[in-house]
Formats: C-alpha cells, sequence, structure tokens
C-alpha cells in the first residue's frame, strides 16, 4: 500500500471523465450528492460512503479530506496531472481535492494545496494504492493493463 502519485489521485478522481468533477461543473445541482463541503459539512469531517461514489465506485475523491499524494510541493505541476514524483523529505507534501471547509468551487478534481508532512488536522487524510500485478496471458484484465494501481476505497484520518 501506498500513496499515490498526484496524476494517479486525479485519474481515480475523474473516473475517466474530464470536467472538474466527475458530474461536470462544480453546481448546487449535483455537488451536494457528491461532496462535503462548506454548503453542507457543518463544519466538520464525516464518515465515508455518505456522498455517491463516481463511476469507479471510489467515495469521497472531492471534499470532505484533503488527501495527501507521495509527491513533494516543489516537484508539484501547477494545474496539470503529472506523475511526478518528489522526496518523501520535503518541506511540504501535496493534498488533493479539496475539503468541507471549502466552497463548492474549491470542491473539485484539480484542487490542490501543500501541507508540511507532520501536520495533524480534521480535514486532512489519505487514499491509498494497492499495486496489481497482472497476469499477460489473461485477456481479461485488458483494461485494466494500462493502469498499474488502484485505490483503495478506505480513507484514513490524521
Amino acid at each position: 500500500m501506498r500513496l499515490p502519485t498526484e496524476a494517479e489521485w486525479e485519474y481515480a478522481c475523474r473516473a475517466g471523465t474530464l470536467g472538474p468533477t466527475w458530474l461536470g461543473e462544480p453546481c448546487a445541482a449535483h455537488i451536494d450528492r457528491i461532496a462535503s463541503y462548506s454548503g453542507n459539512s457543518g463544519s466538520q469531517s464525516h464518515p465515508v460512503k455518505e456522498k455517491t461514489a463516481n463511476p469507479w465506485g471510489l467515495f469521497d475523491m472531492l471534499g470532505n479530506v484533503w488527501e495527501w499524494c507521495s509527491v513533494g510541493a516543489e516537484h508539484s505541476a501547477v494545474g496539470a496531472a503529472v506523475d511526478s514524483t518528489g522526496p518523501l523529505s520535503s518541506t511540504k507534501r501535496v493534498s488533493r481535492g479539496g475539503s468541507w471547509n471549502l466552497d463548492a468551487r474549491g470542491t473539485r478534481s484539480a484542487a490542490s494545496g501543500a501541507l508540511e508532512p507532520g501536520i495533524r488536522l480534521g480535514l486532512l487524510g489519505c487514499s491509498v494504492l494497492q499495486t496489481l500485478a497482472l497476469d499477460d496471458n489473461d485477456s481479461s484484465h485488458t483494461a485494466l493493463r494500462d493502469q498499474p494501481s488502484v485505490i483503495a476505497d478506505s480513507r484514513v484520518r490524521r
């Protein structure tokens, strides 16, 4: 198990879509269904799975808590989902997805922040990845062959 890179996190969050959320634009018509943000959170984080999962079955990828990525902030490409990697000893680590204290505009797939690795906040957590070993001879995994990791459907709050 490991933290995702920024690109892995964003790819899983968007679930094959290109919009700011997997349902399109963040707006009152649907943001309440998919994210805990300042307009519906009651100023606190919530248990996972209270909101609708994205098309890949991943819950709470937007809002609720910022999610750690494995890359240091100085190695992050602002505005781009690149598969950058940086030292874990970075002074700040990238976090993605927004949290319960942001408005709907800040609760989107490209939302990014930078926090010190030792910080403990009620608006910070993580999604973890498990690397899958796929058998090249098994054709049932064709769609997964280019995806070396999957985000586990669990969150750890700090």
